[in-house]
């Protein structure tokens, strides 16, 4: 885990925001599940955070377990290209990354609620 709590704002991140489910948006979902007779599925994506790019250049001592020596009295630190849980910006990239993943499978972002994406198809 990175020691966010270290981490200074416009120096080693910028923005941390990223959206969160507003209630009644989930109850209009289970709502509109049991009226149309549909099929709901829940999933938890355990290693989000650790699939998202990271957004800006960030460095990190070596994990315990995983030290390798310089050779001198110069300490090694490892260079992230990912996220990482601890990281005040991780949950606003792995947000970044679902919602381009998302747009780029012609899902619609709502106006009212920016954690509700629909996608229309036409059913044969």
């Amino acid at each position: 885990m990175a020691k966010g709590y270290s981490q200074v704002k416009d120096v080693d991140y910028q923005d941390t925001f990223a959206p969160t489910a507003n209630f009644t948006s989930v109850r209009v979902l289970m709502q509109l599940a049991a009226q149309h007779d549909l099929i709901l599925h829940q999933m938890d994506v355990k290693t989000a955070y650790l699939n998202a790019p990271i957004d800006c250049e960030t460095f990190i001592e070596q994990p315990e377990g995983f030290v390798v020596d310089s050779g001198c009295e110069k300490k090694l630190v490892c260079k992230l290209h990912k996220s990482l849980y601890g990281l005040k910006q991780s949950g606003r990239n792995w947000n970044g990354m679902l919602h381009g993943y998302l747009i780029e499978n012609n899902f619609v972002q709502s106006d009212v609620d920016h954690c509700v994406y629909v996608k229309q198809s036409m059913s044969e």
